[in-house]
């Protein structure tokens, strides 16, 4: 009986390295499409690190008329920033709205079991 033990043990020892060799290989298959993503992106803008550094002098320039911020002018911006807060609002039920029957049709195509749970 002890031995019958011991192979399952073993088998179990055996699926779990297995199970965590899969879990490592897709999350690195994960993080590398991030990163090919983000270059990508970074490629598609043409984003420069050395004209970024030499921008630095205009972000300075910009935080500092930024702060601290001229109270005089605020009246004027009310009307603006509750327009934009609301556009906000709206797109985020709109997408609300398309994201929760395609997640579960997405759901029910790809894993029935966990649906039909959920």
């Amino acid at each position: 009986m002890k031995n019958n033990c011991g192979i399952s043990q073993h088998y179990k020892f055996v699926a779990n390295i297995a199970s965590d060799r899969r879990s490592l290989l897709k999350r690195s298959l994960q993080i590398f499409l991030v990163a090919a993503l983000i270059v990508w992106s970074l490629k598609n803008v043409g984003f420069s690190l050395k004209e970024l550094i030499q921008g630095l002098d205009g972000i300075v320039d910009i935080v500092g008329r930024m702060l601290p911020p001229k109270t005089d002018k605020w009246r004027g911006l009310v009307k603006p920033v509750v327009e934009t807060v609301n556009i906000s609002i709206i797109g985020t039920f709109i997408a609300t709205i398309i994201a929760v029957p395609l997640g579960s049709w997405l759901l029910k195509t790809s894993a029935p079991m966990v649906s039909f749970i959920v």
